[in-house]
């Protein structure tokens, strides 16, 4: 019985605490400690394969369903509180706090109300993140998101009754290659020499995001031509230089040679971008002269002409002078 009494009497203190909980919330960055030891607990989870993809550059946002938690630990004759309070609701604020500056990054809402109750309850924000032109491959990044809950004074805000949350979650992520070339020539239309060397300067510049190296292929060229052009390696943001060699015989009019330009990260040269073609065709200019052609005299063959004349004529003569 004395200990019924003590519990009641207990109770009905806090039930005076409790009146005027509401009165007014905590803004203050520190928190008192609960005088009953309540604590407010958030915690923010979400499906790692989410997030394992990297992000396209320039793509649509990508969507990370963030699932948040909430419950009050309660300790002795904290359940009879919360059960008083069990009207009311607590506010969890979600801000976005850090993030790359080469991402976009925003969530769905920015506050979930949850029953005070030590029960856990469940909300859901959804948080889209997309990557610019400008993040670099395979670089981590980071968004982190504060969660916090004001803390529930009563006694005109002298006492804190539950102590309030303030926590934060980080989600990395990552952006992918992007293979960006820009390819110029100065022309891709020109006269050749036969038999002459020809160089044609092609320069490259690298658009993309990482380190790339651009696979040149001769597609087509003509069967008694020798074409060659090199692979070429180009800093982000800089440009390259490589040589189309061309050298050809002179039995053509016009002729086309094909090149295909694939860019590929110079890290890992499976992460490949979409191939380039670009097509020269050149015109022959007509300076080269087949040489004509010289007779020639076969000594041999004139020797046995001449020697068969003479025995011709020994001949003739003989038969003259028997008549």
């Amino acid at each position: 019985m004395k200990k019924k009494i003590i519990t009641l009497t207990i109770t009905a203190c806090l039930v005076f605490t409790i009146f005027f909980s509401f009165v007014s919330s905590s803004s203050a960055k520190v928190n008192k400690e609960s005088i009953l030891n309540l604590k407010t607990v958030v915690g923010i989870s979400f499906q790692s394969n989410e997030i394992e993809e990297p992000l396209t550059p320039k793509g649509e946002a990508r969507e990370i369903n963030l699932n948040v938690s909430f419950k009050i630990e309660i300790e002795r004759f904290g359940k009879n509180i919360i059960n008083l309070l069990s009207n009311k609701k607590a506010t969890v604020e979600l801000d976005i706090v850090d993030y790359p500056l080469w991402s976009t990054v925003s969530i769905d809402t920015h506050t979930l109300e949850f029953d005070i109750s030590n029960d856990v309850q469940y909300g859901e924000v959804i948080l889209f993140i997309s990557a610019s032109e400008e993040a670099p491959a395979y670089e981590i990044g980071s968004v982190r998101i504060n969660a916090s809950v004001d803390s529930i004074k009563g006694l005109l805000g002298i006492f804190t009754i539950i102590d309030g949350y303030h926590g934060e979650v980080a989600i990395n992520f990552v952006a992918s290659y992007l293979p960006v070339i820009d390819i110029v020539s100065p022309s891709t239309l020109y006269e050749l020499s036969p038999y002459n060397e020809t160089r044609i300067p092609i320069n490259i510049t690298n658009l993309g995001n990482d380190k790339t190296t651009i696979l040149n292929e001769i597609v087509n060229q003509s069967e008694n031509w020798n074409v060659s052009i090199s692979d070429i390696t180009v800093e982000e943001n800089d440009t390259g230089t490589t040589y189309l060699i061309v050298y050809a015989d002179h039995r053509f009019d016009t002729e086309t040679v094909e090149i295909r330009f694939t860019p590929v990260r110079t890290e890992d040269k499976t992460d490949k971008g979409n191939s380039t073609t670009l097509k020269f065709t050149f015109e022959n200019d007509g300076s080269y002269k087949e040489p004509e052609e010289e007779f020639e005299i076969d000594t041999t063959m004139l020797a046995i002409i001449l020697l068969i004349i003479i025995l011709a004529i020994i001949v003739i003569i003989v038969f003259l002078k028997r008549k």
